[in-house]
Parts: structure tokens; C-alpha cells; sequence
């Protein structure tokens, strides 16, 4: 596996590593474009003497595996971050009291999973889910057109509630989308025009066995018994995720079981990119004038809020060597 560290020349106190964890594409994480938003963040942290760390996902640029990362689970995906997670002390000297995990989109998901295996010093997420993942595909469903201001919101939920039975044939009974588009034409049609089916085995360029085990993931549960300093991010403007709502609940469920160790924080004005868009009205307006959005700045205040977040956390204990009456018995 491919991996990059980037370590500052005067390091902050306590030498802090931030480890990156990208989202559901199979893109490369060598962020050539300098206007990358994850690009952009990495420098900033570096700036302020935090370090920065990235792997490459199994089959993606020069990390090698006899499966390719558009047909492998997400199982298989989660093993190879352990694998590099820990590895760290052994390779790099990084210890989990130096080390913090951020995961942007659905490595908001594999965060908590790995965290609650082994405690880092802390775990922010971005633009990330908390809901099932078979809840979440049907609010995208049911809302996104209207939050982005296209189409009918009624006919959206109508469709959304259509295709409930397929999706729960899809997430919770296992079938793959051959086996869905042969038994019946109309989830074959609503795979393609709505879902963008390729035709075959894979969905938004992952292969189907990858979003069966998104539903499976007892994330409730890895974030009760992550025992670090949890920051959980929400852009305002950020679509992809739909709302705030996951985001204050991860930072809830945090508080509940380890009272003051957890904040949540709204970006105003930022998409799911880290990019500075305006707010969700300014979105719509756009989309009812079909004006062309250029491509909106990375927004600094992500960077500056992790930042803050990472220098408080570095200020106070470890959480995993502190009491808390309401905490469960570590499970790792």
C-alpha cells in the first residue's frame, strides 16, 4: 500500500499527525491539482506545525492488490486502513496520543471503526452519515432534488417511497443488481434512470457487495466506544450529507457517554467539498436561473476549526485514561 506522510519542519507541541481518511471514490490521493480542496487543508495543517498522513486505497495508483478497489467491499477496504493505522508506530514512530483521524464523507464512517478499536488522541468528521446507509439513500432520494431546488418535491418522495421494497431487497436481503433488474422491469429502470446503474455490478463506480456492508455498520456503536476527543463538522451548504442532523447526534452520543469530550461545529456557507458556495438559499437560486457555478474557493475556516479543535485536544488528557461514570467497559 502506498502511503504518504508529510511532516512539518517545526512541529506544534506534542508533534500531532492528522490521518486522512478520503472518501468513496477510488481516486488517487496524490492531490496533483494544487487547488485541491483535501490539498489545500494538508498545507494549511502543515503550516501550523501538524503533520499529515494519506494511503492510498488496494489497487489505486501504486498501492498493489489482487483486487482492484472498484470490486472490492468495503470490508476489504477497512482492512487495508487498519493495516496502515497500525502500522504507524512500527514504521513512523506515531503514537495514538499523537495521532488523529479525520474522515471526510464515508471516511467519516471508517473513522469511528477504527478509533474504537484502537484510541487515537482524537477523531473529527466532515460531511459524513450516521444513519443506516439504506435511511440515508432514501432521504438523498426523497430530498436532494428539492434541497438543490430542481424538480417537484412531492414526486420526489413519491418516487423515493416507490422504490422502497427494491432497496430493502438491495441492502438488507443482499441481492445483487442483476438479480433485482431481472425480476422485476421496474427496479431495472429505477437502477438506471434513478440509482445510474452501469448495468452491471457496480453503483457510482463501487461494486454492489461494497454498499451491502455500508448497511450493516453499527455506527452508534463505534462512536460510543470511540475513547478520544470527537469533533463531528457540518457544512452548512452541504447537499451531499442533506443536513446537520447525524453530525449533532454523533457529537450526542459522544457527550452521553463521556460528558465534554465532544463538539459539534457548523461551516456556514460550505458544500461537501470544503468549498465556500454561499448558503443552501444561494444554491437554489442558482439551480431556478440555471447559472453555471464556477468553482467556489476552498473555505480556510474547515482547516482553522480542526486546527483549534487538534491544539485544544493536544492541551488535555487522553480521554481513553480518563473516568467517566456513564462509559462503557472498553470493548478492545
Amino acid at each position: 500500500m502506498r502511503d504518504i506522510l508529510v511532516r512539518p519542519e517545526k512541529p506544534a507541541a506534542g508533534q500531532p499527525i492528522v490521518f486522512i481518511l478520503q472518501g468513496f471514490t477510488c481516486a488517487s490521493i496524490d492531490y496533483a491539482d494544487p487547488d485541491d480542496s483535501h490539498r489545500r487543508l494538508i498545507q494549511r495543517l502543515v503550516d501550523r506545525g501538524i503533520g499529515a498522513y494519506r494511503v492510498e486505497k488496494p489497487g489505486v495508483g501504486d498501492s498493489r492488490s489482487p483486487r482492484n478497489c472498484l470490486d472490492m467491499d468495503f470490508d476489504q477496504e477497512i482492512a487495508a486502513f487498519r493495516t496502515a493505522y497500525r502500522n504507524l508506530p512500527a514504521a513512523y514512530g506515531i503514537q495514538p496520543d499523537q495521532l488523529f483521524l479525520l474522515g471526510h464523507s464515508l471516511g467519516g464512517l471508517e473513522a469511528p471503526i477504527l478509533a474504537a478499536e484502537t484510541p487515537p488522541r482524537g477523531v473529527a468528521a466532515y460531511g459524513t452519515v450516521l444513519r443506516n446507509w439504506m435511511d440515508y439513500y432514501l432521504d438523498v432520494i426523497r430530498f436532494q432534488g428539492t434541497l438543490f431546488g430542481r424538480g417537484d418535491p412531492v414526486q420526489f418522495v413519491e418516487i423515493a417511497e416507490s422504490m422502497r421494497p427494491m432497496l430493502e431487497d438491495f441492502f438488507e436481503r443482499r441481492k445483487s443488481f442483476k438479480d433485482l433488474a431481472a425480476a422485476n422491469p421496474d427496479y431495472a429502470r429505477d437502477l438506471r434512470e434513478v440509482l445510474a446503474w452501469d448495468g452491471s455490478d457496480r453503483l457510482l463506480g463501487r461494486h454492489y457487495s461494497f454498499w451491502h456492508d455500508l448497511a450493516a455498520l453499527p455506527l452508534a456503536a463505534a462512536w460510543r466506544d470511540t475513547r478520544s476527543r470527537v469533533l463531528a463538522l457540518y457544512g452548512e451548504s452541504d447537499l451531499v450529507a442533506l443536513n446537520d442532523e447525524d453530525h449533532r447526534l454523533i457529537a450526542l452520543i459522544v457527550n452521553h457517554y463521556r460528558p465534554g469530550t465532544a463538539k459539534f461545529v457548523l461551516i456556514p456557507g460550505t458544500e461537501h467539498d470544503m468549498r465556500q458556495v454561499g448558503n443552501p438559499d444561494r444554491i437554489r437560486a442558482r439551480a431556478r436561473t440555471n447559472q453555471p457555478a464556477a468553482r467556489a474557493p476552498f473555505e480556510p475556516a474547515v482547516a482553522d476549526t480542526i486546527i483549534q479543535w487538534i491544539e485544544e485536544s493536544m492541551a488535555a488528557p487522553p480521554v481513553r485514561t480518563m473516568t467517566f461514570a456513564t462509559a462503557p467497559a472498553p470493548t478492545g
